[in-house]
Formats: C-alpha cells, structure tokens, sequence
C-alpha cells in the first residue's frame, strides 16, 4: 500500500531526505509531496505455490544436497557428473533458492532464499573438484543458517541455470513422475519430480533466446504457460494419490507441449 504525505517545510530547514530500510523515499522539493512506497516484493513469471508450498520447495533442497553429496563424494564421481547431474543440481538448487525467496509465503522459508541461490551459483562450468565441494559447503552453511555478505531478492530466472541442463534435469524427473503415477502412496516426497519441473518450467518461460520475433514469442509463452498449467495439474493428482485417474492425462499434456516446442525450436526438430 502507498502513502503519501504532505510537508510545509522552509526550503532551508534541513530536514534529511534519504533512503529508508525495506522503503524508497522520493522527494520533489521541500514543501511539495513526499511519498513513501515499501520495497516490492520479488515476483516469479508463474504463481510458485501454484504448485510447491515452501515446505515442498525446502524437502527439494535437501534432495538436491544428498544428491550432490554423493557426487562429489570422489573426484572421480565428480569428473563422471560434472556436466550432468551436478550442474543440474547447482542450478536446480539456485531456482530453489530463488523459489523460496519470490513464495507467497516466504516468510514462512526455513532459510535465506537469496543467499541459498548465491552460494548454489558460485559453481559453473570453470568450476574444479575443490571449488564444486566449497559450493556445496556454501550451500549447507546457508541451510546451517549461517549467512554472510548481501543477497539481492531479484534475479533473473533465466541466469539460474543454463537451458540444456534444465531440460536434461526436466526429463531425469520423467521417469520419477512415471513410476510415482502407476501407484501413488500419498507420501510427501512423490511430489518432488513435480516441483523440480515447476521451477524449471519458469526457467524455460524466462529463457526467450530461441524465440527470435514477436510470433515465436507468442509460441514459446503459449506452450510454457501450458506447461505450467499441466504441471499444476499433475501434481494436484499425485496429492491426491490420482484418486480421479488423470494424472497421466495432466504429465501426457505437460510432455505435449514439449514435444510440439522443440519440433519448431530445437535445430534438429526433435
């Protein structure tokens, strides 16, 4: 909400003009209208608690940590991931942070979203064996609640993780998805592979480069919209153990919308 406030100061009064925490202060003159407006609130491209509640997005974390554990257990399990799974859980663990700092409930986050995307961003492709396990360190002092330094809320979605290991990401949680839809227990992590493309699917409605008109635009928000919408679908079935039977309609249509994007975009047409 905005205020506004009207002073009748001397030009020569001296009252300070200046920036407020969590506000902005804008001054015209001295005796003209100041008006206070709060600090706004980073929004993603997408509703996130459409289809992840922070709690969701916090077990997705801890996912994405225990896998990274395991990778980076040896340097010889990091050279055989390196450009796999560890990238993609850097980066999922950057849209996770970014997730939990742009909720509707943020409030409610168990850790600094800004400072868990930062700390996952310190690895990229130049990154050693000994500078992916300071990465990881950094990641689990942050979820210790040990937090240094600034973290802005803002950051754009498509500079959290790379498009290819997205995708690569998205179609690793294919078969989770397939496997949790032939018999769905109700159990809180089943709708983790529903999350993880969540938060990719904002990657992919941020990440325009191979839109290059207005028209292609237009194609690639259409079908990122419906695969957003089918994603939030998919994963009100699996909470509800897919009692109506539709979930495999809902990841079919998701899959769809794949399908008919990299047949105009991707170079080969597949």
């Amino acid at each position: 909400m905005m205020t506004t406030q009207t002073t009748t100061c001397s030009a020569d009064s001296g009252m300070p003009f200046r920036s407020l925490r969590g506000m902005t202060l804008f001054s015209l003159t001295c005796g003209v209208l100041l008006t206070v407006v709060p600090a706004v609130q980073a929004e993603p491209p997408y509703p996130i608690a459409a289809f992840a509640s922070v709690d969701d997005l916090a077990q997705e974390v801890k996912i994405q940590v225990t896998r990274l554990e395991k990778h980076l257990a040896t340097s010889e399990s990091f050279e055989k991931q390196k450009e796999k799974e560890i990238v993609q859980s850097f980066g999922l663990l950057a849209c996770l942070g970014q997730g939990l700092t742009e909720h509707a409930d943020h409030a409610k986050s168990p850790w600094n979203g800004p400072a868990l995307r930062d700390a996952a961003l310190e690895f990229t492709d130049e990154s050693d064996y000994d500078a992916a396990k300071s990465a990881l360190a950094n990641v689990k002092s942050v979820i210790d609640g040990k937090v240094t330094g600034d973290h802005e809320q803002e950051h754009a979605w498509n500079e959290l993780i790379a498009l290819y290991p997205a995708m690569e990401e998205m179609n690793t949680r294919n078969s989770e998805i397939v496997k949790i839809l032939k018999r769905p227990r109700g159990k809180p992590e089943e709708i983790s592979p529903v999350v993880a493309w969540g938060l990719l699917g904002l990657v992919m409605k941020a990440d325009t480069d191979y839109a290059s008109d207005d028209e292609d635009r237009k194609k690639w928000d259409g079908w990122s919209d419906e695969f957003q919408e089918a994603t939030v679908k998919l994963g009100e079935a699996i909470r509800a153990q897919d009692k109506e039977k539709t979930g495999r309609s809902w990841f079919d249509k998701a899959a769809g919308t794949c399908t008919a994007c990299h047949k105009v975009f991707s170079s080969n047409g597949q």
